[in-house]
């Protein structure tokens, strides 16, 4: 059976979390995750603007913004 492509989009500063959530996406059965993992807000801002993503998943509190800034910016290059 042919695993679904889900690309992916990793945004957290923390070593652990990363950790975690590459695990936890590593090991799902029926799905292919393509991650990209970016750890600042201007990392995220930049590759949003340049690419689209079927799921972000964010860290709310970096260290150089608040994450709910890409959602933003997310949700006005793609209204529908």
């Amino acid at each position: 059976m042919k695993k679904e492509t889900v690309n992916t989009l990793l945004i957290e500063d923390d070593n652990f979390a990363v950790k975690a959530a590459l695990l936890c996406l590593e090991t799902a059965p029926d799905i292919d995750y393509q991650v990209t993992l970016v750890r600042t807000l201007a990392e995220a801002k930049t590759v949003t603007a340049a690419r689209r993503f079927d799921l972000i998943i964010l860290d709310v509190t970096l260290p150089n913004g608040a994450g709910m800034e890409v959602v933003k910016q997310v949700r006005e290059m793609t209204p529908d």
